[in-house]
């Protein structure tokens, strides 16, 4: 790994993480992942061939402000889409949104903050050594405690009491006698038997009194400061009646210094809000902009989902955030089956505002994210009057539905890192190509798939940083085959594969 740069690496990383496999459906699929020009990568994958007898999740989760949100989502989610009863009744649509939102508030629940630690990298496997040591004594000397009888234990603990009694009085000078160092003297038993604090209040007293009857000269000086007192209390009683005159006066001349000072804080107030409604709306989009910024897990930090569930022939996409999904047909068409929430779009931006939101100037969500719907974010999800799918950072997603027919090749679903550079009819134009390809010179091996997501993610990678960061972000692609003979062809030449290798090969490493 190169040195960072300006927020880059100084070179990129180009090892990339594959899957590949097939589902009981007969679907063939191939997944990459690469971290690129970023100091990490974030992103994840839920590649689920056979969630159920009769149903396959595939899924691209890219992270933001740290990858734990985008690990647990691809961790947990399918698994808790198994567990709704829509899902069971074949009501895929509305399992896949209460499936989101039940992750989403799973996220900052008490019980999960431990295991995002550890997927952040922030929570240590270890306690330090010295803390460790302190804790075992600390259980040895309660176990030691526990041994002894009662009435040694009392005496233990009363001698601790009257030590910590006699420093306490010595740090206050509470003592008998004279001179620094000295201890108070402490009657133990009773300050027991009266109940602690009302005696060794008394003690503190009697200590006051020695030392104020030991120095002659602070007495005779509180003696003259109370007939100081005295004196000045009776001068002031004598001259009430034009003490009282005089304090009013003062009153009402102060009343009426502060009318006039409210009235000229609000013409000034005025004057300014007058030149202000002259100011630019660039200006007053910046004022929203959160001063604070929320650390930890799942409030300072999210994921966008695109999750695909195919079940009897049926692709069901629901979506948060800029990740999409495509499927191309076999004469090149590029089908969208999801919508990127960007903070710009008129729905997203009702929503936000209604939130008490703003979007900035640079399309972004009180000046931070740059999408509008996501897992995780919880600072944006703090307004208690709002249901969680009317939050500034909605967790509810879009969902589309698409019947899979003769005419359609594959599923493509990647990152924005990927939709920055190429649009959907590029991208899939690309990977068509490259099946075409592979199949006319017989290249389908095993990992022919997730090759091929790699070369699209190669293709969208900048060649260096200076640009505005377009093919600098992780980028994150799987490749999932529709058409029935393909998948059978590709799993027969899988099986093949197999059988000359002992270790399967759903997973792996490789530099490009």
């Amino acid at each position: 790994m190169g040195a960072v740069m300006s927020g880059y690496l100084e070179s990129p990383v180009t090892e990339k993480e594959v899957q590949d496999g097939i589902s009981k459906l007969g679907l063939a699929y191939g997944a990459s992942s690469m971290q690129g020009w970023r100091v990490a990568n974030e992103d994840a994958l839920s590649c689920v061939p056979d969630l159920t007898d009769n149903s396959a999740l595939f899924a691209v989760y890219d992270g933001h402000g740290g990858p734990e949100v985008a690990l647990y989502v691809a961790k947990y989610l399918p698994m808790l889409l198994k567990t709704q009863y829509d899902f069971t009744d074949g009501k895929m649509e509305q399992a896949l949104r209460t499936t989101f939102l039940a992750v989403d508030k799973q996220i900052v629940l008490a019980e999960t903050a431990d295991e995002l630690q550890t997927l952040a990298g922030t929570k240590a496997d270890d306690e330090d050594d010295e803390d460790m040591e302190d804790k075992i004594k600390e259980c040895e000397e309660l176990n030691e405690e526990a041994q002894i009888p009662l009435v040694d234990l009392l005496a233990k603990y009363k001698q601790k009491f009257k030590e910590c009694i006699e420093e306490e009085m010595a740090e206050k000078g509470n003592f008998e006698g004279s001179g620094k160092g000295k201890k108070a003297k402490v009657d133990v038993p009773d300050i027991l038997e009266e109940g602690g604090e009302p005696a060794a209040a008394g003690a503190a007293d009697n200590g006051r009194e020695k030392t104020a009857s030991e120095n002659g000269e602070s007495e005779t000086a509180e003696g003259s400061s109370q007939e100081n007192g005295s004196a000045e209390k009776s001068e002031t009683k004598e001259n009430g009646a034009e003490n009282g005159e005089t304090k009013k006066d003062e009153d009402e001349d102060d009343s009426d210094y502060e009318e006039e000072a409210e009235m000229t804080d609000e013409e000034d107030s005025e004057e300014e809000g007058s030149e202000e409604e002259g100011s630019s709306e660039e200006e007053s989009d910046d004022e929203d902009v959160p001063t604070e910024f929320d650390e930890r897990e799942g409030y300072g930090s999210g994921t966008t989902a695109c999750v695909a569930v195919v079940r009897e022939g049926v692709i069901t996409v629901a979506n948060v955030g800029d990740s999409r999904c495509v499927v191309c047909t076999k004469d090149g068409s590029a089908i969208d089956l999801s919508e990127d929430h960007k903070p710009e779009s008129e729905i997203e931006k009702a929503r936000v505002e209604k939130a008490g939101g703003k979007i900035t100037k640079d399309g972004r969500v009180n000046g931070g994210l740059n999408l509008s719907r996501a897992l995780g974010d919880h600072q944006y999800k703090q307004n208690t009057e709002l249901s969680p799918e009317e939050q500034m950072i909605s967790p509810m997603p879009d969902v589309k539905t698409h019947t899979i027919t003769e005419s359609d090749e594959f599923m493509l679903i990647a990152c924005d890192g990927i939709w920055n550079v190429l649009s959907s009819h590029a991208a899939v134009s690309f990977v068509r190509e490259q099946i075409a390809e592979a199949r006319a010179s017989d290249k389908c091996s095993k990992t022919w798939l997730s090759d091929i997501a790699g070369q699209l993610m190669d293709k969208c990678m900048a060649p260096d940083t200076s640009g505005d960061g377009t093919g600098c972000d992780n980028m994150t692609c799987l490749i999932v085959l529709l058409n029935q003979d393909t998948s059978k062809e590709a799993q027969k030449r899988k099986l093949e594969s197999d059988q000359s290798e002992e270790t399967p090969d759903s997973k792996k490493s490789k530099t490009s």
